[in-house]
């Protein structure tokens, strides 16, 4: 190696550092910010509106990575910071497969799409973290419901005065409910907000009745003690589903990391193998085998799915 070469890496191995922390710096903040009370206070119906409104669709670029990060328990607003925060990752993973290994133009292409998938099943796990530590929350939630509708308070109040009595990702969702209907936000709104921020099918079906209730004035006690038995019923039905995929975990891990392991093999065990991976032969196939992997990844998760699903 001689000293243009050393050099050339150690400014790579300097510019690398620092991307890594700049993404740290910008975006790649996985602790959960909670915004502060003064500023939700000071926000009226309308900023609450116009930033709903400001929101990119789903299906776009920003609103896809933006939708994963706010299910994953994160609040920002500025909407293009996850999508940000990709664009970094893809990125880095393309500086260093070009420059660093395997220094050739397949690794420009596979290491971003390695980074974007580790960033999207972060998020992805995070937010079916959140998820299990909401529905955990749900019943101490339905207690306090039932016992402050016996003392006499309206949906909204014994819905509302629980937001001081539980701790957690239920807890600040009730209470960002709550500064909402402060700024006179309306209490459908409110609760059609919390719906949208919440991704729990027991959450959403109590909203929805506690919004039922608030507009027809039906008595909710009745609603929450079947929601009660529903949430016991499921609660038991998950726990078997988790076993049972619990058991088939070890054969989709190793299947799903055996074809990549494998194709990082072949490109290490040999100088002939690097050039053939980095030629447009090598390129063609690994994107033929890269959609084959993807597909059978997405079909696993589909039966899954579908297995939760119909349960």
């Amino acid at each position: 190696m001689n000293f243009l070469t050393f050099l050339a890496a150690l400014m790579g191995g300097f510019i690398v550092l620092f991307l890594f922390l700049a993404a740290g710096k910008i975006s790649f903040n996985f602790k959960r910010v909670k915004p502060e009370e003064d500023e939700l206070f000071m926000r009226s119906e309308i900023d609450i509106d116009d930033a709903r409104a400001k929101m990119p669709p789903r299906k776009s670029w920003k609103g896809f990575w933006l939708h994963l990060y706010m299910e994953a328990g994160h609040f920002t607003d500025n909407y293009s910071k996850p999508s940000n925060t990709a664009l970094i990752i893809a990125g880095i993973g393309g500086f260093i497969g070009l420059f660093i290994w395997p220094h050739n133009v397949l690794g420009l292409i596979a290491l971003p799409i390695v980074g974007l998938a580790i960033y999207r099943v972060v998020l992805i796990n995070q937010a079916n973290a959140r998820i299990r530590k909401l529905e955990e929350q749900l019943p101490t939630l339905l207690s306090g419901i039932r016992a402050n509708l016996q003392a006499n308070m309206t949906p909204e109040k014994a819905m509302l005065a629980m937001a001081d009595e539980i701790e957690g990702p239920l807890g600040e969702e009730l209470k960002i409910m709550r500064e909402e209907i402060t700024v006179n936000v309306p209490l459908d709104t409110a609760l059609s907000n919390m719906a949208n921020r919440v991704n729990s099918g027991e959450i959403k079906f109590l909203l929805a009745s506690v919004r039922l209730a608030v507009s027809s004035g039906i008595d909710l006690d009745p609603q929450i003690a079947i929601i009660q038995n529903i949430v016991v019923q499921r609660t038991r039905i998950k726990g078997h589903l988790r076993i049972a995929v619990a058991q088939v975990q070890p054969a989709l891990i190793a299947s799903a990391t055996l074809i990549p392991l494998g194709l990082l093999y072949s490109m290490s065990s040999s100088e002939d193998n690097a050039n053939f991976w980095g030629s447009l032969i090598g390129i063609l196939a690994f994107v033929v085998v890269g959609v084959l992997y993807a597909a059978g990844l997405l079909i696993t998760r589909m039966q899954i799915a579908n297995v939760k699903g119909d349960a």
